[in-house]
């Protein structure tokens, strides 16, 4: 025959009780959200270098298709001239 336990003086947490984060809990919720906060900046950073990767690639192969050259020269001034049109930019 199955053991009967007694539930007598425990009690079920609600619904809201649930629902808002404990005190252990509110540090792990702003810690996540930093996280992800970074995780964000991070994952911009690189597409702005992607971006600057493929506009330097682009402009030295321009300078290679007008001019010739060597790649190394080619991709350093494409490099110059693209810092420089961002540095304008701003």
């Amino acid at each position: 025959m199955a053991k009967r336990t007694s539930t007598t003086g425990t009690s079920k947490p609600t619904a809201e009780a649930s629902k808002s984060p404990t005190s252990n809990e509110a540090p792990q919720v702003k810690r996540q959200a930093e996280e992800t906060a970074q995780a964000s900046s991070l994952q911009t950073k690189r597409s702005v270098n992607r971006v600057t990767g493929e506009l330097i690639a682009q402009r030295a192969y321009e300078i290679w298709k007008s001019e010739g050259g060597s790649d190394l020269e080619n991709w350093l001034r494409a490099e110059r001239e693209v810092q420089s049109q961002a540095s304008a930019r701003k």
